[in-house]
């Protein structure tokens, strides 16, 4: 059995992400991996990263009950390209 039917079929990670605004959750391995060292880069490149995907800046404060399917999944975009890797699957 899952750890997530054991814990009553909560999966603790997905209700930590609901009560983080995306900002935070595309800005947290910039910070975690030293990507970015200051809050105010890290803010800006949230930004251009949110650019990128077709979001505006403003989505950077919303939660994740506020944007549609498809605006949740640029956010998860954005955060797998803030790691600036060669390739994602």
């Amino acid at each position: 059995m899952c750890s997530a039917k054991r814990d009553g079929g909560h999966d603790h990670d997905v209700r930590e992400y609901a009560i983080t605004d995306a900002g935070l959750v595309i800005g947290e391995p910039l910070a975690v991996h030293g990507i970015v060292k200051t809050a105010s880069g890290r803010r800006d490149r949230v930004r251009d990263l949110l650019r990128h995907v077709g979001l505006s800046p403003q989505h950077a404060a919303r939660y994740p009950h506020q944007m549609s399917g498809g605006q949740r999944q640029r956010v998860g975009i954005a955060r797998a390209l803030a790691m600036e890797p060669a390739l994602i699957i």
